[in-house]
């Protein structure tokens, strides 16, 4: 995991880009399709820091996501975005948390449990 975590944070991962750009282009054409009401973006431990990222490139993608008839939710449970964000070389991810945040139109939800 942390392995990983450092690769994603150095921008060493190609391949997981990838898949990070796949699903944002996902998360695009399902809103742009007005087929859905809402669409929802679940990412738990490390996988939440790839939900911020994929909602961040959706944004890029589509700046006028939010004016599409579903509404586009992210739901990160036990995340451990502060692990990476925290980390010197991660001002890559800093700015997508940021931009995530700083969209009024994003509603996003985070669950902790101690057990």
């Amino acid at each position: 995991d942390w392995i990983l975590s450092l690769d994603y944070i150095r921008g060493k991962r190609r391949d997981l880009d990838d898949k990070i750009d796949q699903f944002a282009a996902q998360i695009v054409a399902c809103a742009r399709s007005d087929q859905n009401d809402e669409i929802i973006i679940i990412g738990h431990s490390l996988g939440a820091t790839f939900a911020v990222d994929a909602r961040a490139r959706a944004l890029d993608r589509d700046p006028a996501l939010a004016t599409h008839r579903a509404k586009v939710c992210l739901v990160t449970v036990g995340a451990t975005i502060p692990k990476c964000a925290l980390h010197p070389a991660a001002d890559r991810l800093r700015e997508r948390i940021a931009k995530v945040v700083a969209e009024p139109s994003v509603l996003w939800a985070e669950f902790q449990a101690r057990e």
